[in-house]
């Protein structure tokens, strides 16, 4: 299972939990997965939306960042709002104060639920297991993959409240479907992930990882988001920041939705590896 059936677990538990269709996600930065439920609420794949014709009627998007535009998108017939707390394509920005806070509270007001998407957040990468936890703001629902499978296995889950499980599962003894859903190997792999990620010892050593690229690059003459290990290089150029950068040996994917170059170096590193790869990136960008 990739992050899309994650994303589908949830959207379709949300649906059968409210009894409504409508969905709100992240306009031009937010990215759900590659299925036509996933695309449909995908902001950054609106040529993929075009060019499959993906129905993405049924899905409202706003800015990230933009309580206002959320509280005026979602109605009596939302059924979820569906977001990354820090949307990576948007290179990890920092949720204005208060922001998910609103969004929770717009949320339970209007009877519809709210969906993290931690498929790249989650699992340690921002020094807390899940990046919802630094800002206190608990989702009905949680979608995370990617590093659960710790680099050797697909897999991804999605977690929710009590209340949408059983109106998920109510009657069903297998409501979602799919070729390696509860596959022995996966369930291995993620497990031990899990037990890897969510001790602390480990959750203070990513922390420590943060704070020598935060004095890394410091005074740098390009500026970084970052938290936790989920940074972006703000730059007018991606691709070519990208290119800069491989020749300097450091591997990124720049964004193609925002100037910004997503950066997201392995939990794991040595401090002599973190050294080395922040010395590559200066070296490359000045």
């Amino acid at each position: 299972m990739g992050g899309a059936d994650a994303t589908e677990i949830a959207v379709h538990a949300a649906r059968k939990h409210t009894g409504r269709r409508r969905l709100v996600a992240i306009k031009q930065v937010g990215f759900h997965g590659s299925t036509d439920l996933g695309l449909s609420i995908s902001g950054s794949s609106s040529g993929q939306v075009q060019r499959y014709l993906v129905d993405a009627s049924q899905t409202t998007l706003v800015p990230y960042n933009d309580l206002a535009a959320m509280q005026a998108a979602i109605t009596s017939d939302t059924a979820a709002v569906v977001m990354e707390v820090s949307p990576a394509q948007g290179g990890f920005p920092i949720p204005a104060a208060g922001y998910l806070a609103g969004v929770r509270a717009v949320c339970r007001a209007a009877g519809a639920m709210l969906i993290f998407d931690e498929v790249q957040t989650g699992l340690g990468l921002m020094g807390t297991v899940w990046a919802y936890q630094r800002f206190g703001v608990v989702p009905d629902m949680l979608t995370f993959g990617k590093l659960l499978g710790g680099g050797l296995y697909p897999i991804s889950a999605a977690l929710m409240s009590e209340a949408c499980w059983s109106s998920y599962t109510a009657g069903e003894l297998d409501p979602h479907e799919s070729t390696y859903a509860g596959a022995d190997i996966g369930c291995v792999v993620g497990s031990t992930v899990l037990d890897m990620t969510t001790k602390p010892a480990f959750l203070a050593r990513v922390r420590s990882l943060s704070a020598r690229f935060g004095k890394g690059f410091a005074g740098a003459p390009f500026k970084v988001t970052r938290l936790g290990l989920c940074m972006g290089i703000r730059t007018s150029d991606p691709l070519g920041t990208s290119s800069k950068l491989v020749k300097h040996g450091v591997f990124t994917v720049p964004s193609f939705d925002d100037t910004v170059v997503p950066f997201r170096p392995p939990m794991t590193l040595s401090d002599r590896d973190a050294n080395a790869i922040i010395a590559a990136v200066r070296g490359a960008l000045g």
